[in-house]
């Protein structure tokens, strides 16, 4: 009878969480999906797996609301911003903006000698989601009106864009790349393959 119960419990514990399941087919639609150039693919897949945006959050509790209205109408009801996903905790809110795998992070050809200038969508998405930002502190009386639950006391950005591995930097390269994403003290720069390799620690780590 022991030994049928020390057996029971080893393979108890050997069984995979629910938590850890979503996280393995998580990694598994990434490994056959990262060629995947659909926004919109990528939008469902993190509106349905809000828990593989947690690397992003260091680790706080939050409630991910996606496709947000963030201000930026004129009188006549036209435009407005839409930002992909509004992360929200107990005191403070996070922007996230995300792209495709496929955007590419640099320019293909060096800007002068070994430097490389960063794409046309990395520089523009940098700036979008900082103007999304701008427009939510802007509005933010009128927007808390409407969902008296949001907080946004100093809000951070993220942009989810690109993956190292398929654009295949030279070092020159990647190190254009560092230097202007280190340089950026209001926007956290994470490609997708970043993403996903902290998905695969988490997942490590609570099996």
């Amino acid at each position: 009878m022991r030994e049928q119960h020390l057996q029971r419990i080893d393979s108890q514990s050997m069984e995979s969480t629910p938590a850890v399941n979503r996280l393995t087919e998580s990694l598994s639609i990434w490994e056959r999906e990262r060629s995947n150039d659909s926004e919109e693919f990528w939008q469902t897949f993190f509106t349905e797996r809000p828990e593989v945006l947690s690397i992003t959050m260091g680790g706080k509790a939050y409630t991910l609301l996606s496709k947000c209205y963030v201000g930026g109408k004129s009188v006549s009801n036209s435009g407005g911003n839409v930002l992909d996903f509004l992360a929200q905790n107990s005191g403070n809110c996070a922007l996230l903006e995300i792209k495709t795998p496929s955007t590419r992070l640099l320019q293909p050809s060096p800007y002068r000698n070994n430097t490389f200038a960063p794409s046309r969508e990395l520089a523009g998405s940098c700036v979008q989601v900082l103007t999304y930002k701008e427009s939510l502190m802007r509005e933010l009386t009128n927007l808390t009106f409407s969902t008296p639950t949001l907080r946004a006391i100093s809000p951070s950005c993220t942009l989810i864009i690109g993956d190292l591995s398929i654009e295949k930097m030279s070092q020159s390269a990647r190190h254009s790349f560092e230097v202007f994403r280190s340089a950026l003290k209001d926007v956290r720069i994470l490609t997708y393959d970043e993403l996903f390799e902290g998905i695969e620690g988490l997942q490590n780590a609570l099996s």
